[in-house]
């Protein structure tokens, strides 16, 4: 069957007519005769499926156009198995936490069932489910370590009587740099986002340009969803939450709330502390090597504050500490290696500051780190795995200030860094796995969806993905896996962004 069948034929005729060849009476092949003159010609047909495992009659008529001689054969069809073959081909290289996804298809030339399976030799370690029709899924993830490996992908296609094979390298890559959107509601901006201990990761609070919330959500470390965890004693925006040693989480300030609160992931409730020494925002909120929480500066409504103080777990009390030598909202706070911390920039009742002030935990006093290059406010503080700390964008009265600063604790001095790609105020930094710094969105004018990546071994700034919405007052959480989880924030025209990113790095 499925191949052709030749039958070289002649004819003679005795007193030397013109003889003609065609297919006699009783032919049951379904042949052609070609003919090629002189009594000689070609019988030919290919056997289908159906008449695999039979015979049929080939019938030959030779005429002389007078008389015919007919000659009859039975001929025997015998049944001949093809091998399936594997009609797809998968892709040649795989990427980092991302699924490969191969569509497998498998024909079979005798209309046979076939059965996909992964083949002995693979060890790209994918499952493989069949979908029908000589069709399957084969899928895997690679993972982070496996960057730079190369993993044999097998895959087999057989029927009852024979098997095609398919084998073929897969080479592993890191993923490229991107975004992906997540549901976030309600939209907002002003409020805090904490990592839990428990992988989830906390938002606490904000606001919209009517609304101040109370509520506070845990959202999915994997798939970035959110969920209600709770609501605050106290409506707030522009407060603090800070990861405790045993792993609650204290809110405090926003606006003219008196007290803080802490959160319990355990028991997902609220517990109020005891009044705070002055209500606050645009404060920063630092946990200390002895556990205790350093909160330092802010407004209280029109009143910049230059006060400090001190939240202790262990008693829920707040106790004054010494004041910074200049009042200041919208700065940083950074924990220092050595146990200090450093407070840089930001703006008093009048000015954008370039100064920084050290805090001594042992001491409650305050000493000058030098003076920052620029003045800035709105920027951020990143302390890098070497212990300098890395002062990116922020703007102040005549400019947003592209050149970064870094601050080194040994000599208690400021130095040039190189300058960001795109200017940006109110926008977050990011400490990612690899040691470098993701800075990302902000304000320029408008909302930046732009983000840049920051090497400390060279001090360059490398762009990478954008948002896919511009965004700034957002925040930005570094998750277990390497990943960063963006949340809200402002867009155009002041809309409050109903989305979240997930950032691969």
């Amino acid at each position: 069957e499925h191949v052709v069948y030749t039958y070289h034929a002649s004819c003679t005729d005795p007193e030397g007519d013109d003889l003609i060849l065609g297919v006699g009476p009783g032919d049951t092949c379904g042949g052609t005769v070609t003919d090629y003159g002189r009594g000689i010609g070609t019988y030919s047909f290919t056997p289908s499926e159906d008449q695999g495992q039979g015979s049929c009659v080939l019938s030959l008529a030779c005429s002389d156009g007078q008389t015919q001689a007919v000659q009859t054969v039975t001929v025997s069809v015998a049944e001949i198995s093809t091998a399936p073959v594997i009609a797809s081909t998968p892709a040649g290289n795989a990427y980092d936490l991302v699924a490969y996804r191969y569509e497998v298809l498998c024909s079979d030339f005798d209309g046979d069932a076939v059965e996909i399976a992964v083949g002995a030799g693979d060890t790209c370690g994918g499952i493989l489910v069949e979908t029908g029709d000589g069709t399957a899924l084969y899928e895997f993830t690679p993972a982070v370590e496996e960057v730079g490996s190369v993993c044999t992908l097998e895959i087999t296609c057989s029927d009852t009587q024979a098997v095609d094979a398919q084998s073929l390298p897969v080479t592993v890559e890191k993923r490229p740099a991107s975004w992906m959107l997540v549901p976030f509601h309600p939209g907002r901006r002003g409020h805090a986002a904490t990592m839990l201990l428990n992988g989830l990761v906390l938002l606490t609070g904000g606001q919209t340009s009517t609304t101040t919330f109370n509520m506070a959500q845990a959202c999915s470390s994997e798939t970035g969803w959110c969920r209600n965890t709770g609501f605050m004693f106290n409506a707030r925006s522009q407060h603090t939450a800070t990861l405790l040693a045993d792993g609650r989480v204290l809110v405090a300030g926003g606006g003219a709330v008196t007290r803080g609160e802490v959160y319990d992931p355990a028991t997902e409730t609220w517990m109020p502390t005891a009044l705070m020494v002055s209500p606050r925002q645009y404060h920063t909120a630092t946990r200390l090597a002895n556990g205790k929480v350093l909160v330092v500066g802010g407004a209280n409504g029109s009143t910049l504050l230059g006060s400090a103080e001190l939240y202790d777990p262990a008693t829920g009390i707040w106790v004054g500490t010494g004041a910074l030598s200049v009042a200041r909202q919208l700065h940083t706070a950074t924990l220092l290696s050595n146990g200090k911390v450093l407070v840089a920039g930001g703006r008093d009742s009048t000015n954008y500051l370039g100064t920084a002030e050290l805090y001594d935990p042992s001491t409650g006093t305050w000493t000058s780190a030098g003076p920052l290059s620029r003045a800035r406010s709105s920027h951020t503080a990143t302390r890098l795995p070497d212990g300098r700390v890395l002062l990116a964008g922020g703007a102040n009265s005549v400019e947003l200030v592209l050149p970064v600063e870094l601050y080194d604790p040994a000599t208690n001095a400021w130095a040039p860094s190189g300058s960001l790609n795109t200017g940006r105020a109110r926008h977050t930094a990011t400490l990612l796995s690899s040691g470098t710094v993701l800075v990302a969105g902000g304000i320029n004018g408008v909302e930046v969806s732009s983000a840049e990546i920051y090497d400390p071994a060279t001090g360059a700034w490398t762009p990478t993905g954008s948002f896919n919405v511009g965004r700034m007052d957002h925040t930005a959480t570094l998750l277990p896996d390497g990943r960063v989880f963006v949340t809200g924030g402002v867009t155009g025209m002041a809309l409050h962004v109903t989305s979240a990113e997930l950032y691969h790095p």
